[in-house]
C-alpha cells in the first residue's frame, strides 16, 4: 500500500481543500494538510497522528445509530458500503460522509475517486467544498426554507432539519413560547397545540423536553448552545437550542448568530401570521348567523375557507322566520375572497333579511329589491344567492335563484334532484327579475344549499362536481344534517378545495330528536364556538 500512499502524499499536497486516502474498510491511510486542519486538531505531524490510522467511522458527526439521529446520514455499515462501491468504480463517486472538524463544523461534501496499485485498492475522497462555502451554501438553502415559511410548523421542521448542518450541530430543538405567538382570542378556543420538533415552554412538558435535549447533549459528551429569540419589541419569544460537538471559535460564532436571527425573524414572521389568520377565522365565524330554532326544521351548516384563499371570503348562509310561520332560507357568495368580500357578505345577509320582511314572502322580488342594493350600494361588485320561503303548513316551497348553484331536493326515499331556475346573478343594473319556482316538499325530505366551492375540484368541471354530489346524497339521505355536513365539509382534505365552501342542509317536518350541537368549520386551525342550546344548526367558530 505504500506506493498507493506516496503517489496521494506527492499530488494532495497541491490541492487546497480537504483530501483523504482510505481504505475500503474506512482505515485513514494519510491526509493532506487542509485535511489535518479541518478534521484533526491542527496542522502538521503532531495532527497527523489522531487522524491518520483512524477509521473515518470514528469521525463521524452522526453515527445514523444513536437516538434521534438524522436519518440521511450514514451509519458504519452504510459508509463501508459507499467506500467499497467507489473502490469498484472506475469514474469519481460523489458522497455525503459528515465527518467531524476541528472547529465543530462537519465537512459534508466529497467526490470518491478509487486509487489502486497492482494488487491493492483505496479510496481518495476530495472535499467538495471547503467549510465556509459549504456553510454559506446551507446558509443560502436555510433562508430559502425560511421565506416560504408560513407556519410556525413549516419553520421549526425548517430548523430541525437545516440548522444542524448549517452550524456543525448535532441537532437542534425550537422552544418557544406559543402563548406569546398564538395569542388565544376566546375563553373556549383551543391553545395552538405544539408538535414534534417543537417544545412550548408555555406548558410543564414544553419545559421538560427542553431539559430532556440540554442532558442529552451533555450524556453525549456536546456542548449545549442556547441561543435566544426575541421579538420586534424585544420580548421573548423562545429559544433555539443547539447540542454542539465543541464550543465555537469567533468565526463559527459569528456564523451561528447570523443563522439564528434568520429563525428569530422566521418566528415571528409566522407567529404574527397565524395570529392573524385566528383574526380573520374569528370574523367570518361572528359574521355569519346563529340559524335559528325553528320547529318542524332540523338544520346543520359549515362553512371553511379554501386551500389556495385567505381564511375570510363571501359565502354565506342564513335561515330565519317570516310571516305567516314561513321560514326564510339563504344561500350566497360575493365574487372574491378576503375582508372587502366577508364585510360585503355581512351587508347582502341584512339587506336580504329586511326586503324579505318587508316585502313578504315573493322570492323573486326579494332578489330583485336586492339586486338594486348590490347595483346601488355596491357598484361593480357582483354576487350570487338563492332565496327561499317554506311554508310548513302547506308543504311548499317558493324560490328564486339569482345566478346561484341550484339546490339539491332528496325526497325520502333518496331520490335527489336540482332545483333548477337559475337566472342573472346580482349586480347587473336593470336586470329583470328573477323567475319564481315552487315545489311540494314532502315530511322527510331533505335539502342542500351549497355554494360552488363545494363542487369545484381542481381539474373537474363542475357538472363532475354536481354528479358527485347529488350521488352522494342518495346513498347518505337518512343521515342526520350535521352528520351530512361532517361527511361533505370536515372529512375531506384542505388540500383538496381551491376555493371556500359553504354548506346548509335543511330536513323538513320531522322531530328533531336529541338535537346534538353542531359545529361551525371555522377554517384551517379548527377553531369553533359552541351552537347555541337546543339547536341543530351550527353556531361556528
Amino acid at each position: 500500500m505504500s506506493g498507493v500512499v506516496e503517489q496521494f502524499s506527492a499530488v494532495a499536497e497541491l490541492v487546497t481543500g480537504p483530501m483523504l486516502l482510505v481504505t475500503p474498510d474506512g482505515v485513514v491511510l494519510a491526509a493532506n494538510t487542509p485535511a489535518l486542519r479541518a478534521l484533526g486538531d491542527g496542522a502538521g505531524a503532531q495532527a497527523a497522528r489522531p487522524l491518520v490510522g483512524a477509521r473515518l467511522e470514528e469521525l463521524l458527526e452522526c453515527d445514523g445509530q444513536a437516538e434521534g439521529a438524522r436519518p440521511e446520514l450514514p451509519c458504519a455499515d452504510g459508509l463501508r458500503e459507499m467506500l467499497r462501491a467507489c473502490a469498484a468504480s472506475p469514474g469519481p463517486v460523489p458522497m455525503r460522509i459528515p465527518l467531524r472538524a476541528s472547529n465543530g463544523t462537519p465537512v459534508h461534501e466529497w467526490t470518491g475517486n478509487r486509487a489502486a496499485g497492482p494488487e491493492e485498492a483505496a479510496v481518495c475522497l476530495k472535499a467538495v467544498f471547503s467549510t465556509p462555502a459549504a456553510q454559506l451554501r446551507r446558509l443560502y438553502g436555510l433562508t430559502s426554507s425560511l421565506a416560504s415559511a408560513t407556519s410556525l410548523r413549516d419553520v421549526t421542521a425548517a430548523v430541525h432539519r437545516q440548522v444542524p448542518g448549517v452550524v456543525g450541530a448535532r441537532e437542534a430543538l425550537l422552544a418557544l413560547h406559543i402563548d406569546r405567538l398564538v395569542p388565544v382570542l376566546e375563553r373556549h378556543d383551543r391553545r395552538h397545540a405544539p408538535a414534534p420538533p417543537w417544545a412550548d415552554l408555555d406548558t410543564p412538558e414544553g419545559v421538560e423536553e427542553l431539559d430532556r435535549f440540554v442532558g442529552r447533549a451533555r450524556a453525549e459528551g456536546r456542548l449545549p448552545y442556547a441561543l435566544p429569540l426575541h421579538g420586534y419589541e424585544g420580548e421573548s419569544l423562545g429559544v433555539l437550542q443547539l447540542a454542539l460537538s465543541a464550543h465555537p471559535d469567533a468565526d463559527s460564532l459569528a456564523h451561528i448568530e447570523s443563522m439564528s436571527q434568520l429563525v428569530t425573524q422566521a418566528v415571528a414572521r409566522a407567529g404574527l401570521f397565524e395570529h392573524e389568520h385566528r383574526l380573520a377565522q374569528r370574523l367570518q365565524v361572528n359574521l355569519l348567523p346563529d340559524l335559528a330554532d325553528l320547529p318542524g326544521l332540523t338544520v346543520a351548516a359549515r362553512y371553511a375557507p379554501g386551500s389556495d384563499q385567505v381564511a375570510v371570503g363571501g359565502d354565506w348562509y342564513d335561515l330565519f322566520p317570516l310571516a305567516g310561520g314561513r321560514v326564510g332560507m339563504a344561500i350566497g357568495d360575493v365574487a372574491g375572497h378576503g375582508l372587502t368580500e366577508a364585510t360585503e357578505m355581512a351587508q347582502l345577509r341584512s339587506a336580504l333579511r329586511a326586503i324579505a320582511l318587508d316585502r313578504g314572502c315573493a322570492p323573486g322580488q326579494v332578489l330583485a329589491k336586492l339586486n338594486d342594493y348590490v347595483c346601488t350600494y355596491l357598484p361593480g361588485r357582483t354576487a350570487t344567492a338563492c332565496f327561499l320561503s317554506y311554508d310548513p303548513a302547506a308543504g311548499t316551497l317558493h324560490y328564486a335563484n339569482a345566478g346561484h348553484m341550484p339546490p339539491v331536493l332528496v325526497d325520502p326515499e333518496g331520490r335527489p334532484r336540482l332545483l333548477e331556475g337559475r337566472s342573472m346573478l346580482l349586480g347587473i343594473p336593470g336586470a329583470p327579475e328573477p323567475g319564481q319556482h315552487e315545489e311540494e316538499v314532502a315530511p322527510g325530505a331533505t335539502m342542500l344549499l351549497y355554494t360552488d366551492g363545494l363542487i369545484e375540484r381542481r381539474d373537474e368541471c363542475l357538472d363532475d362536481g354536481l354528479e358527485f354530489l347529488t350521488g352522494i346524497t342518495a346513498d347518505t339521505h337518512l343521515l342526520a344534517p350535521d352528520m351530512l355536513c361532517r361527511l361533505l365539509v370536515d372529512s375531506h382534505a384542505e388540500a383538496d378545495w381551491p376555493d371556500d365552501r359553504a354548506l346548509m342542509v335543511v330536513r323538513f317536518g320531522q322531530e328533531r330528536a336529541g338535537r346534538a350541537p353542531a359545529q361551525r368549520a371555522a377554517g384551517r386551525s379548527g377553531t369553533s364556538r359552541p351552537a347555541r342550546a337546543g339547536t341543530g344548526a351550527p353556531a361556528g367558530g
